[in-house]
């Protein structure tokens, strides 16, 4: 017999009525995914589903695997969920003919997998809404924003130095990469909004990101320690895995990793797992001098970026948890186990 997921639930949590409503709206449980949807002429958006090496095409048949897997308590909006998942025959990727494929590959050694993957996404569904809501009211941040602005004024300083074809690559990586990401628009490029930075978010972590991904471009096997002293005589252990080690694919943390367990059990939201992105990033951060709130106000760029302004349909987005675990090795107070005062706080100090 498969094993039963109890290990990501905790006795007294009950699931959230309208779980199945959260998750499943407009075919997918990431709404920035389903904003970019609505923005497509209303299709859906959906991800492919792998185990074991092979697509999954009938949910039915998928839920009959998983079905002893699941705490019947969920068994409603975990049906629902992956009834959304499960891409349906002809339906792959077509604009406006119903259905968009968004090109996620989330993929699972076996169905036991997907079991605690699907639970995990319906315990997390109301703190995902709460998430959205939060990025919402961060997004004009005033505190953010100056942060951002001090932070992108050390930047240029540092590389004001490098010749044209360095910063021509800076630009090329905007040019290459960011249209997939979101709507920016750096009228006169990244060098220049160094220099005249705007008067808000999304454009602002553009340009440091381009500078990042050209500064880091060589780095992509960078390593994320994960110090985990555990809770009740868990996880105790110190690793220095890489981040790809740590997921099936990019859009799959494995969900036998003590970090996913650890974040399933405490219900919060995960995407695209721990951010290499912002890693990077915040190593830039440290590199040019940054200040304790420089750095926290990144991290909250980041979150407001993803949550918001990312509209790249071939990944998921990075959710809070993601991020500022990341912000933990360069400073910044955050512990899983107290993910949800953390949100009530950056909310009250920051919006």
């Amino acid at each position: 017999m498969r094993g039963n997921v109890r290990l990501g639930y905790i006795p007294g949590m009950a699931p959230r009525a309208d779980a199945p409503a959260l998750l499943s709206r407009n075919g997918f449980p990431s709404t920035i995914l389903q904003r970019q949807a609505i923005r497509s002429g209303g299709t859906v958006v959906q991800r492919k589903v792998i185990v074991n090496g092979g697509t999954l095409w009938s949910y039915a048949n998928a839920w009959r695997q998983v079905q002893a897997d699941i705490p019947r308590e969920y068994h409603a909006a975990a049906y629902s969920l992956l009834r959304s998942w499960v891409l349906k025959p002809g339906e792959i990727s077509v604009w406006g003919l119903g259905r968009v494929w968004s090109g996620t590959e989330h993929t699972y050694a076996d169905y036991n997998e997907l079991a605690r993957a699907l639970v995990g996404e319906v315990r997390a569904a109301g703190n995902l809404q709460r998430e959205t809501r939060v990025a919402s009211r961060l997004y004009n941040s005033n505190w953010v924003i100056q942060r951002l602005q001090s932070l992108m004024g050390k930047i240029y300083n540092h590389f004001r130095g490098r010749d044209q074809n360095w910063w021509s690559a800076v630009q090329g990586n905007w040019r290459g990469a960011w249209g997939y990401w979101g709507p920016t628009s750096l009228v006169g490029g990244v060098l220049a909004t160094l220099q005249r930075p705007y008067n808000d978010i999304k454009n602002n972590f553009a340009a440091i990101r381009m500078v990042s991904l050209q500064v880091f471009r060589a780095a992509r096997g960078m390593q994320v320690n994960q110090r985990r002293g555990g809770r009740d005589g868990g996880y105790q252990q110190i690793v220095a895995p890489r981040i790809d080690a740590m997921r099936r694919n990019a859009q799959s943390p494995r969900e036998d990793w003590f970090w996913t367990r650890e974040a399933r059990e405490a219900g919060v939201p995960l995407g695209a797992g721990p951010s290499t992105t912002l890693n990077h990033m915040f190593s830039l951060a440290q590199t040019v001098g940054a200040t304790a709130d420089e750095i926290r106000a990144l991290g909250l760029a980041g979150f407001v970026f993803f949550n918001q302004n990312y509209s790249w349909l071939a990944a998921d987005p990075h959710r809070l948890h993601e991020i500022f675990d990341i912000a933990r090795q360069y400073g910044i107070d955050y512990d899983v186990s107290q993910y949800g005062d953390f949100l009530t706080d950056i909310e009250r100090r920051y919006a």
